[in-house]
C-alpha cells in the first residue's frame, strides 16, 4: 500500500499552524495535500496492477492513461481505468491461449494487420484509376483474395468468441 506517513506528518504540521494562526489557507492546503495523496495512491494501485501485465503495448497504454487522468471522480476516473487494467490482464490470458493453441487466431491477426495500410489509403478517398500508389493494392488484390482474407478474419473472430464464451464474457 502507498504509505501515508508523510501525509500525516504534513497534515499535523498544517493543523498546528492552523491552530496558531486560525488562517483558513492552512485548511485549504491540508485539503489539497490529502487530495494529492489520494491521486498518488490511486496511481500506485493502478501501476501495481499494471505490473502484472505482460504485453508491452498494454503497459504503455495504461501508463499513458494514468498520466492523462486528471479528474478527481472515483466513479468516472479511477474505477474505469482500474477495471480496464484488470480486464487487460484477463484478455492477455485469452490472447496467449489463442496465439499458442488456436488454429485461426494468428491468421486472423495477420490478415487484419495486413489490411490496415490499404484501408487507410482507400477509406476516405475516391477511386482514382491513374494514381499508381493508391491502385497498387487494388490491382493485386482481386475480390477472391479479399474473400479469402474475409474467411480468415471470420474464423479468427469465431475462435475468439468461443474463448470468450468459455470464460463467461459472452
Amino acid at each position: 500500500m502507498f504509505s501515508n506517513s508523510d501525509l500525516l506528518v504534513s497534515l499535523a504540521e498544517l493543523d498546528r499552524k492552523y491552530e496558531e494562526k486560525r488562517d483558513p489557507r492552512y485548511a485549504k492546503y491540508a485539503l489539497l495535500e490529502l487530495c494529492g495523496w489520494i491521486e498518488e495512491a490511486q496511481d500506485h494501485v493502478m501501476r501495481a496492477c499494471a505490473s502484472k501485465l505482460t504485453l508491452d503495448s498494454f503497459k504503455k497504454y495504461v501508463e499513458e492513461e494514468i498520466k492523462r487522468n486528471s479528474g478527481f471522480d472515483i466513479n468516472r476516473n479511477f474505477y474505469p481505468l482500474l477495471s480496464l487494467i484488470i480486464g487487460m490482464r484477463h484478455f492477455e490470458q485469452i490472447l496467449v491461449k489463442l496465439r499458442s493453441s488456436g488454429m485461426y487466431f494468428l491468421p486472423f491477426e495477420s490478415a487484419v494487420k495486413s489490411l490496415k495500410p490499404h484501408r487507410h489509403t482507400h477509406a476516405h478517398t475516391h477511386y482514382v484509376e491513374n494514381n499508381s500508389e493508391k491502385m497498387l493494392y487494388i490491382s493485386t488484390a482481386s475480390p477472391s483474395v479479399i474473400t479469402q482474407q474475409a474467411r480468415q478474419i471470420f474464423f479468427g473472430l469465431e475462435e475468439l468468441e468461443a474463448e470468450l464464451k468459455i470464460v463467461d464474457f459472452l
